[in-house]
């Protein structure tokens, strides 16, 4: 056996594993593209009612993974001089959804927010995806169509501010549903058509699409996306998912994202100066740094000694499971998903195993 067949065999295996051993994993895809091949796989049921096994071209429930592409939009728009990343957020966005954003110790900050800030979790606003009595809306009402103004009234209401602009980092969803707000203010269209216009058409990601506000785009002819999973509870097609709104929110494919990844990194979508900007890092914890949309892994600080000498990546990884990401020293990308919020934290573990796997064969 090559090792090419050698290396396709240890990652089937390694997926096959995760759902052996996982109470709670019910289904997995992955995509690895290495400069000498190219291989994706699937494990378990992508719906087991209906008795359907999880192929490698399924799509999935990409969650905050989508952050990079809302980022990279933004991106877009400095680079054509529409907009500056130290632009304050009100002059974007109406008083209405203004007032009140951000007081903290008994003082008003809304006014001083940059756009940069939101990007790179530095705002100090608060996250309704970390309120418990936000999940249990969206787990409850699992028919309501989340505007995103909606999404910033709870945050203003129920989850308060962590810390004045700048002066920290607090990871929040509504960072980035400001910033699709800003992005839809600038140039007159929906999200979702912006989506679509500068960066999936162009880039051929035909089968990734924002569900609940346009029609769906299959990667197989008659099947629905693979199911997605907090805990026991089958979450896929509740259209209260729409609150996850420029701050994840889509079906993807890993074929789709891989695309993303590799034309990112080749600069096809940006500048290299453009893109260097997205690589300002904050310091997040003893190996973990966050830029502009872009999540960035230092191996050699992971504390994993089997990790030690190989690198960084860089991406973004999501609650739902999913996670894409670039290894810079080898011109690799890792796209995937396990379809399970509760096993969100075992993202890094799964992604430091399967670098452990490619780093005997790249």
């Amino acid at each position: 056996m090559n090792n090419s067949n050698k290396l396709k065999n240890e990652l089937q295996q390694y997926l096959d594993q995760l759902i052996r051993e996982t109470k709670n994993i019910y289904n997995a895809v992955l995509l690895v593209e290495t400069p000498d091949l190219k291989w994706k796989g699937a494990s378990g049921m992508a719906n087991p009612e209906e008795g359907l096994t999880m192929v490698a071209d399924d799509q999935f429930y990409t969650a905050s993974t989508a952050k990079m592409l809302t980022a990279t939009l933004v991106m877009d728009l400095v680079e054509k001089e529409q907009v500056s990343l130290d632009d304050k957020i009100h002059q974007y966005l109406p008083e209405s959804l203004m007032s009140g954003l951000h007081e903290y110790n008994n003082q008003s900050y809304g006014d001083t927010l940059a756009i940069r800030q939101l990007l790179n979790h530095t705002s100090g606003l608060g996250d309704n995806w970390s309120d418990i009595n936000f999940i249990q809306l969206i787990l409850t009402d699992t028919d309501k169509l989340w505007e995103p103004e909606e999404t910033i009234a709870y945050v203003k209401m129920h989850c308060p501010p962590q810390f004045a602009p700048a002066q920290g980092f607090h990871y929040s969803d509504i960072n980035y549903n400001l910033a699709g707000l800003i992005i839809q203010e600038i140039t007159g269209k929906k999200l979702h058509e912006v989506y679509r216009e500068m960066l999936l058409d162009p880039l051929g990601m035909n089968h990734t699409y924002r569900p609940f506000r346009e029609d769906p785009r299959p990667s197989i002819a008659g099947r629905a996306p693979s199911c997605s999973y907090m805990g026991d509870i089958n979450y896929t097609f509740y259209r209260s998912l729409s609150a996850d709104w420029a701050g994840g929110g889509l079906q993807s494919t890993t074929e789709d994202l891989n695309r993303f990844l590799r034309a990112f990194f080749r600069n096809e979508i940006l500048n290299p100066s453009t893109r260097n900007e997205m690589a300002q890092w904050v310091n997040v914890s003893e190996s973990l740094y966050y830029g502009l949309g872009i999540v960035r892994c230092v191996l050699d600080e992971a504390g994993d000694p089997d990790l030690v000498g190989l690198g960084e990546i860089l991406g973004h990884q999501g609650a739902s499971g999913s996670f894409m990401y670039y290894w810079l020293d080898k011109d690799t990308t890792i796209c995937g998903t396990m379809n399970q919020a509760e096993n969100e934290s075992k993202i890094g573990e799964i992604v430091a195993n399967i670098l452990k796997i490619l780093s005997n064969y790249v």
